[in-house]
């Protein structure tokens, strides 16, 4: 329907509409206050509504995982993903046995997996 880009706004948008008429809304609010008591309401109101906007770019970028991750490591101009540590997927890669990996969540972590694959 959407290019993934489109697709991403679009659903940032309804969300920062939809996310305050919920009663999520006033949780996260009240948390916000309760976390930083020397914001405005209008400062809070402010996360709340990029909270709600970023839940919604990281739902929306499921569907387009495969579009959004154009990490290629053989690449001589950057793509839209950037991998550091790439000398350590090079070395599991290279291992014959299983391996655990650890990582932080920060921003969309689901890509990981997309990304470890690129390595076999």
């Amino acid at each position: 329907l959407l290019p993934p880009d489109k697709a991403l706004n679009f659903a940032d948008r309804v969300a920062r509409r939809i996310g305050p008429l919920v009663g999520r809304h006033r949780v996260a609010v009240n948390n916000l206050r309760r976390a930083y008591p020397a914001k405005s309401d209008a400062e809070i109101e402010a996360i709340a509504l990029d909270m709600w906007g970023n839940m919604a770019r990281l739902a929306a970028e499921y569907i387009f995982l495969d579009a959004l991750f154009d990490f290629d490591p053989n690449a001589t101009k950057p793509g839209r993903v950037e991998v550091r540590g790439v000398e350590h997927f090079a070395e599991i890669a290279g291992e014959k046995k299983p391996h655990i990996l650890f990582t932080g969540h920060l921003g969309n972590f689901e890509l990981l997996p997309v990304a470890a694959a690129t390595f076999g």
